[in-house]
């Protein structure tokens, strides 16, 4: 039961260090940038903002999955992320 309970926690805070280093990485790059440079009052600049951090979503979720696959599966997945970057 513990040595489920060690694999559960492990994985909750691995996928909280990808998200955070995604976060970092994408704030860095894109999202700051926008951050600063659009108008946050309208709903045009709220979508701005929200295209990229989703974009961030789905790329965490990716990295998640291919790293709870092993062997084959994971070229497939690899081949969604790729073109994501």
């Amino acid at each position: 039961m513990t040595d489920n309970r060690t694999h559960r926690a492990r994985s909750v805070l691995d996928g909280m260090v990808i998200a955070t280093a995604l976060l970092f990485v994408s704030w860095t790059l894109v999202l700051g940038p926008l951050w600063r440079s659009t108008d946050l009052t309208t709903l045009g600049g709220l979508v701005t903002l929200a295209y990229p951090f989703g974009d961030v979503v789905i790329v965490f979720f990716i990295v998640l999955a291919i790293r709870g696959m092993t062997g084959e599966n994971r070229s497939a997945l690899w081949c969604l992320l790729l073109p994501s970057w």
